[in-house]
């Protein structure tokens, strides 16, 4: 299924950053709903995608996905 989507392109790095339905803060109506995505993986710790992200945590311990926190001025991702 199809989603419409906001993207952050961060110039830094090269990844491209799309806010999930957990984003705090963000706009529902651009969030990214991995429920009604067919190809849909999470990024598990210790994979070299996982250190693409700033400052990544492991809440749920070794082997679970990576969370991160990304601020911009007026949003954090």
């Amino acid at each position: 299924l199809a989603q419409a989507l906001l993207v952050a392109i961060n110039p830094s790095n090269d990844a491209a950053w799309v806010p999930c339905a957990a984003c705090a803060g963000c706009a529902r109506a651009s969030s990214f709903d991995p429920t009604r995505s067919s190809t849909y993986r999470p990024v598990r710790c210790g994979v070299p995608q996982c250190s693409q992200a700033p400052a990544p945590s492991f809440p749920g311990g070794p082997g679970s996905s990576c969370a991160f926190n990304l601020s911009y001025v007026a949003s954090t991702f």
